[in-house]
């Protein structure tokens, strides 16, 4: 008995050879069994099913196996594309983060928007007297071509904002120190009555500052003001209006340049916190009774009063001595007193 296995799909052929090959073996067993000799089906077989029958068969070739070398390289590749991904929005997240964080711990600066497109786009309300964006992109660590800032201007209301207005505005001497607390300026240390005088005044016009506190605020004299006070004093008592002898006539009216050098020197003593008042006094010579002298000098003293009155001078800064018994010439003058505000 002769099988044959076959995988696949057998081509039409096949069947035809097999049969031709079948009859072969058949005949040559019949010739062997008439001729009484030995026959062998396994070498008639091999020898019939040879090549030309298996010819008939399509055998599939062996093929190579496929490279997977361009599959890992396109793995690898994706993964190197993903980490770079990865890596650059950590980057990006860092960058976002440490301009945000630098924008809110600048005083007068407020952020609007960060966005992210072919650079950094930051737009940010900025308060005239706050720090410069100029080294923003520095201090977050970015290329200054890659961050684009837009500012607005507006007056921020925070104390460290409205300290900064306030010395731009009123500069404070070297020993004086400006900090706004809730809105109201408190200065301490020393600086010279004239500034003193005008920072009470105008520190209220800066925008944002509801007070001014100076209680912690020493007056020193300025030096010039100081020169300036003692050359009034002594121009003050220089200046005497002479009278004719005997009479309460003028002879030399000094009234006008006194007034001019009284009214200033009140003035120079509100900025030095000192008081300063004047007494008006007459003198006579020495011919005449006392009794008359003694009249002479108090008329002659409200002579002068009246005269300084109409130049100017504040009525409460003037107090009558009227009496200066020491001989002199005949005349007026002013007493220069002062003393210190409480």
């Amino acid at each position: 008995m002769l099988a044959c296995f076959v995988r696949g799909v057998p081509p039409s052929t096949l069947s035809d050879a097999l049969r031709s090959g079948l009859e072969n073996v058949h005949r040559s067993q019949a010739a062997a069994a008439q001729a009484r000799v030995p026959f062998d089906w396994n070498e008639e077989a091999t020898r019939e099913f040879d090549i030309a029958v298996l010819s008939h068969l399509e055998m599939p070739t062996a093929r190579a196996p496929a490279a997977r070398w361009p599959l890992v390289l396109l793995a690898l590749v994706a993964a190197l594309a993903l980490l770079w991904i990865g890596v650059r929005q950590w980057q990006l997240n860092g960058e976002s983060q440490r301009l945000r964080a630098l924008v809110a711990a600048t005083p007068g600066w407020q952020l609007l928007s960060l966005n992210r497109g072919q650079r950094w786009s930051l737009r940010l309300l900025r308060d005239p007297d706050a720090a410069t964006t100029v080294d923003l992109a520095d201090r977050a660590g970015i290329a200054a071509a890659q961050l684009r800032i837009e500012e607005i201007p507006y007056l921020a209301l925070d104390d460290a904002a409205l300290t900064r207005r306030l010395v731009r505005a009123l500069p404070p001497p070297s020993e004086a120190q400006i900090v706004v607390n809730n809105g109201v300026a408190q200065v301490g240390g020393s600086a010279p009555a004239p500034w003193i005088v005008a920072f009470t005044e105008r520190a209220g016009l800066v925008a944002g500052i509801r007070g001014v506190d100076t209680s912690q605020l020493n007056s020193t004299p300025d030096p010039a003001l100081l020169a300036e006070w003692g050359t009034l004093k002594a121009q003050v008592e220089s200046l005497r209006t002479l009278f004719v002898r005997g009479g309460t006539e003028l002879q030399l009216d000094t009234s006008a340049p006194l007034a001019a050098a009284m009214r200033r020197a009140l003035d120079l003593g509100r900025m030095l916190g000192r008081s300063l008042t004047f007494q008006v006094q007459g003198s006579s010579d020495e011919g005449g009774s006392e009794r008359r002298n003694l009249d002479l000098r108090a008329r002659r003293a409200e002579l002068l009063r009246q005269a300084l009155l109409a130049a100017g001078v504040p009525a409460q800064s003037l107090t009558l001595a009227g009496d200066d018994p020491a001989p002199a010439v005949p005349s007026a003058g002013v007493r220069w007193v002062e003393g210190k505000r409480p």
